[in-house]
């Protein structure tokens, strides 16, 4: 009962929000999205399918934006138009939804569930980034943005550091966790334990939520620490730069803790290597390489956190690789377009669980599913490159960087995340260096010779 009351509270504010002021309840979305437990949703179906906040959320604001559109709002039309010059990023992102939609043809397996799923992927990701492409027409839209995310990971790093310290979940056992109990694919990691160390999730319903929202969101708290006007804001940044490798110890993950690693050696190279000739670079890089490689074995072997912690990091490497090879034998029943949406594509194929995104879209789309994603990411980092050589402040230059580190992350850790929620934050990822490149553009262009 007090899960039903939560939900139904949460979502008729949130409508309410949105029918008065639509960019209000995107914004708010932004935050509540990295915020709102998971778990705190209606059950609808005995097969486990849950109706979540956030997923209650997108459906809202997807009826408003459709009334938008039908009723000619100007900033509406503008984002259509903007999204129509940059029409390859969209058609890459159509592509992905259209392969794993044939897939479900070609395999035979249309139902209600593939087709929710099918309607879920779109809003996380076309719709997605066609809202942030509505909203973020300013640097100060952008820097909203931005600070509402990295004020959701700041929650979160503060919520999982209660958890650590206390070593259980900060919700009480007793609450009638519906979402929990149905859900036989993604068991919630409460309780669970890497060797004798509780594995802290925040708000998420998984630890490596935490770790994939960490990754992708700690280049852009850098940035915002380095160029926010508001004293508050990098204050708050800054809090999170500083506990970005504790919170990756606190989930126990070794991916995070590699990654963070490497996401502040390489603003360490940027910043020393500023004054420093080729050569004294190419010395500086070269070291950064060996001490890189060096901090990825450790946490990629488990050592690093096997000091620290004790022993227990080894299994999950062993099968991370089981599942790409279980992955690629059963992808040959289907190379092209896969299996098709579902709930969870790892009860298709018989691999539980399964943590690459890159293996799980390949197996629901196939491999053109696969050369979408690629295709996506390589755009949008394409695009924060030649943003950040239009750019004529450095603001814009900071953003463009930490999206293109942000997005580089990405690629990094689709390898061993399967991103069952962080990739929205991709996606918005996109959205925002398509608003940034266009804006920078028309500076540029506008600009006295």
């Amino acid at each position: 009962m007090l899960v039903t009351t939560v939900f139904l509270i949460v979502v008729l504010a949130f409508f309410t929000l949105t029918s008065i002021n639509f960019r209000s309840g995107f914004f708010a979305f932004l935050f509540l999205y990295g915020v709102y437990p998971r778990f705190f949703a209606l059950g609808l179906s005995g097969e486990g399918f849950a109706l979540t906040g956030q997923r209650a959320m997108l459906l809202i604001l997807a009826g408003f934006f459709v009334l938008r559109v039908l009723w000619g709002s100007a900033e509406v039309m503008r984002a259509l138009d903007i999204a129509k010059r940059y029409k390859t990023v969209f058609v890459y992102i159509g592509a992905l939804l259209l392969a794993r939609l044939i897939g479900n043809i070609v395999t035979s397996r249309i139902d209600v569930g593939s087709l929710g799923a099918a309607v879920s992927e779109m809003l996380l990701s076309l719709f997605v980034t066609l809202l942030v492409i509505t909203y973020a027409k300013t640097r100060k839209d952008m820097g909203l943005m931005i600070s509402l995310v990295v004020l959701s990971l700041l929650i979160n790093q503060v919520v999982a550091t209660y958890e650590f310290s206390i070593g259980e979940s900060v919700f009480p056992q007793s609450i009638d966790l519906q979402y929990q109990e149905d859900r036989s694919d993604e068991e919630l990691l409460e309780g669970k334990e890497r060797g004798d160390t509780y594995r802290a999730m925040g708000l998420f319903d998984n630890a490596l939520e935490l770790a994939g929202l960490l990754c992708l969101t700690l280049p852009l708290a850098m940035s915002m620490a380095a160029t926010s006007s508001g004293y508050l804001l990098r204050i708050s940044a800054l809090f999170v730069v500083m506990m970005a490798l504790p919170t990756a110890l606190f989930s126990g993950s070794r991916a995070a803790l590699g990654v963070s690693l490497l996401i502040f050696s390489w603003y360490l190279f940027r910043f020393v290597g500023r004054g420093l000739s080729s050569k004294g670079r190419f010395f500086l890089g070269a070291v950064g390489v060996l001490a890189g490689s060096a901090l990825l074995f450790a946490t990629a072997t488990g050592l690093l956190q096997a000091l620290l912690f004790g022993e227990g990091f080894a299994g999950s490497t062993t099968y991370r690789v089981f599942q790409y090879v279980q992955g690629f034998t059963a992808l040959l029943e289907s190379p092209a377009f896969g299996f098709g949406y579902a709930r969870n594509i790892g009860d298709v194929v018989l691999i539980r669980p399964l943590d690459s995104y890159y293996l799980r879209m390949t197996l629901e789309g196939g491999v053109v599913a696969l050369l979408a994603v690629l295709l996506i990411l390589k755009k949008v980092f394409s695009l924060s490159r030649e943003v950040c050589r239009m750019a004529t402040t450095a603001a814009d230059y900071s953003i463009a960087h930490a999206i293109g580190v942000s997005i580089s992350v990405a690629a990094l850790i689709m390898l061993v995340f399967s991103l069952p929620a962080d990739r929205l934050y991709v996606f918005m990822l996109a959205g925002l260096v398509i608003s940034l490149h266009h804006r920078v553009r028309e500076s540029v262009e506008s600009a006295p010779v």
